[in-house]
């Protein structure tokens, strides 16, 4: 069955990790939709969200993932359905001011 996820990989900064990732997604028959990517230049770490869709075998895609990007890599997958999220407010302060106040006053 078809279906979407998406790849999350951070690792070291290094040269050819996108062909990397993107050559073995490739060979898994998956099909990217949006693919971003970011280095931190002070960490030299490299950070990669990829939108695919196909028909996965997670252990075999992050079993080729690990073994073809630098040891400390972390991938993961998830599914791409949305969390429903509830945002509560108020119109009396409480301490969730009180803590933004101080990190103001502390980064003045």
């Amino acid at each position: 069955m078809i279906e979407k996820k998406i790849l999350l990989t951070d690792c070291p900064d290094d040269k050819g990790l996108i062909a990397k990732i993107t050559n073995i997604c490739y060979k898994h028959q998956l099909n990217i939709l949006h693919n971003n990517e970011f280095v931190d230049f002070e960490t030299k770490h490299f950070f990669m969200r990829t939108e695919l869709e196909g028909i996965f075998n997670e252990a075999t895609l992050l079993e080729d993932l690990k073994y073809s990007l630098p040891e400390e890599t972390n991938c993961r997958l998830i599914g791409t359905q949305r969390k429903r999220i509830l945002i509560l407010v108020t119109k009396e302060a409480h301490c969730l001011g009180d803590i933004f106040n101080e990190k103001l006053l502390w980064c003045a």
